[in-house]
């Protein structure tokens, strides 16, 4: 089931090259509580992806870009009359970018970001001569992406082998978790609110899905073969699960961060954690840390499928047994969504490993 929040970071897409536009006009406004920016009359419309978006301020309220998409970057220019909206918006956690039309104004929710200019791929524009000098048809592009590090390809060529080798190595795992957990958010006729893959061991894959009136944190284990789980931390250090030639940190003490960040932010919510293991992978000592996962941890251990190995519950087994949510509890949506998850995800207090 294809969800409209699935995101990859910018960074490790690049079939399509990056715009970065100093040329389109935008007004800001201020109403209602709600101050960000629109884009001016006779523009046209832009793609907006609610898990891309972002304000990119530079040191200070002077200089904008609105990131509609990671695929895109827009210089905003205030004219001096404007100037107080873009204080007000400058000194918010969050922004809105308004879409407005004779048919419909939609309101997206953006994530302000200070000192954040080195996020945009700028480079020299590029003159496009290739028929000759006297080619009528020569222009000078608008500036585009060479590279996330243009000064250094040889390490940008590094970074970009490291991420596709650890999408590659975790591809199979995220696909079985990721169809069983669209199938049961099919089943129960719910909804993805967040979906990350990130493109290194920072994070796991994780989802927010709403199902049954409830919020769930979903962490994708996505690990191969045995595994023995140790949910104590050492010396300060997150706790780690071990394979017999390797050790990663417990995609439970994930689960954990994940849900409690979602809770501060969600005060009135109900959320609850849960790591899904694929059929590949075996925590050898799983009965033993049950009641560790449930009690201490506060997240249960679910599988995509049952096998002989274990007693765990499968994913559909353990929604089965969940109850019912309060019908009237606060409903939320993708573009609410999307800059929490993002904070989330960027902030590295919350990443699992530093590496």
């Amino acid at each position: 089931m294809a969800t409209k929040c699935e995101s990859v970071p910018a960074w490790f897409r690049k079939e399509h090259p990056i715009e970065v536009r100093e040329d389109i006009s935008f007004c800001a406004f201020s109403s209602d509580g709600e101050v960000g920016i629109m884009l001016g009359a006779g523009e046209t419309d832009l793609e907006v992806k609610p898990e891309d978006v972002a304000f990119l301020f530079g040191k200070d309220k002077d200089e904008l870009w609105f990131r509609p998409h990671f695929g895109s970057f827009y210089k905003v220019s205030f004219d001096s009359d404007e100037e107080a909206t873009a204080s007000k918006l400058y000194n918010q956690p969050t922004g809105v970018y308004r879409n407005l039309s004779l048919v419909q104004d939609v309101r997206f929710n953006v994530p302000v970001y200070h000192d954040a200019l080195s996020m945009i791929p700028f480079d020299e524009p590029q003159q496009d001569n290739e028929c000759g000098a006297d080619d009528e048809a020569t222009s000078i592009q608008p500036p585009r992406l060479k590279g996330m590090f243009p000064e250094d390809s040889k390490f940008e060529k590094e970074i970009e082998k490291e991420v596709c080798e650890h999408l590659e190595a975790t591809e199979a795992s995220y696909a079985e978790i990721k169809e069983t957990v669209d199938k049961e958010v099919e089943r129960y006729n719910g909804q993805v609110l967040v979906r990350y893959r990130p493109g290194n061991a920072r994070l796991y894959s994780y989802d927010v899905i709403e199902i049954k009136h409830r919020l769930l944190v979903i962490v994708y284990g996505e690990l191969k073969d045995d595994w023995l789980s140790d949910e104590e931390s050492f010396n300060g250090e997150p706790p780690l699960w071990f394979s017999e030639s390797d050790h990663r940190v417990s995609p439970v003490f994930q689960a954990m961060k994940c849900r409690d960040f979602f809770r501060r932010e969600l005060p009135n919510a109900s959320i609850d954690s849960l790591v899904v293991l694929p059929k590949g992978c075996v925590v050898i000592n799983d009965e033993e840390m049950q009641k560790t996962w449930r009690e201490n941890c506060g997240t249960e251990m679910v599988r995509t499928i049952g096998i002989d190995e274990t007693t765990l519950p499968t994913l559909r087994e353990h929604l089965a047994s969940l109850p019912i949510g309060d019908a009237e509890a606060p409903k939320y949506d993708v573009i609410d969504m999307a800059p929490i998850a993002s904070r989330f995800s960027t902030e590295p207090e919350n990443w699992i490993t530093k590496e």
